[in-house]
């Protein structure tokens, strides 16, 4: 494995091709990312590589087993991308045009899971903002009670790209009022970093306290 971690700002995009003799082995990229921002991986003809499926047993994406060139996965919260490249094999890393939303919901972790963890989630929140659950990521699961934050795709490939603004404000309206969502009750959520007023939240100026009190101990 070969571990890349840049000092300064990130490149947005770039490209890896392994030269070596045919036959050689392959070996795992993993970028530690300075910033939050969504990449994707495509080969060289621009085919979106897919990253490993979600497990719900590891609470993550599944390791990369190096079955192929182009493997990937990339971890939330501590911004990881990792793949698989093998000798005359050319990938490119490219941000996507993404939303980042999130939902805090009063499951404790195992509860979440045994409810259908993340495969349910994306099921049903795709349904409730009338999108494709392709165009829905979750990019990290962790406790507090639960928190999903994930990510809304607009398809770089796609003849009419989704529109991420309306996906948006679909999301704040659906989580302002609804009080439970997957059976669970909504506690808090944010869209782009921004919190929402949820109904059994906190109100709008107790979080402007709150954001006032990070600020006055800055």
């Amino acid at each position: 494995m070969y571990e890349v971690e840049y000092t300064g700002t990130p490149p947005e995009k770039q490209e890896f091709i392994l030269h070596a003799e045919t036959g050689s082995p392959g070996f795992i990229v993993k970028i530690k990312y300075s910033n939050a921002n969504s990449y994707m991986l495509t080969d060289s003809k621009g085919n979106i590589q897919n990253p490993t499926p979600w497990s719900n047993v590891i609470k993550n994406y599944e390791p990369i087993t190096k079955f192929r060139c182009g493997e990937n996965r990339y971890e939330g919260v501590v911004n990881i991308l990792e793949f698989y490249i093998t000798p005359g094999c050319s990938l490119r890393v490219q941000p996507r045009n993404t939303i980042m939303l999130g939902v805090r919901l009063e499951f404790e972790m195992n509860e979440f899971f045994e409810s259908g963890g993340v495969t349910t989630f994306i099921d049903n929140m795709a349904a409730s903002l009338g999108i494709h659950k392709a165009d829905l990521r979750v990019v990290a699961v962790y406790e507090g009670s639960t928190i999903i934050d994930f990510e809304v795709i607009s398809g770089f490939l796609e003849d009419t790209p989704l529109d991420l603004g309306k996906v948006e404000e679909d999301f704040i309206t659906l989580i302002s009022v609804s009080p439970e969502f997957m059976g669970s009750a909504i506690l808090s959520a944010v869209a782009s970093t921004i919190p929402i007023v949820t109904v059994n939240g906190p109100t709008a100026e107790e979080i402007a306290a709150e954001y006032q009190n990070i600020w006055d101990a800055k």
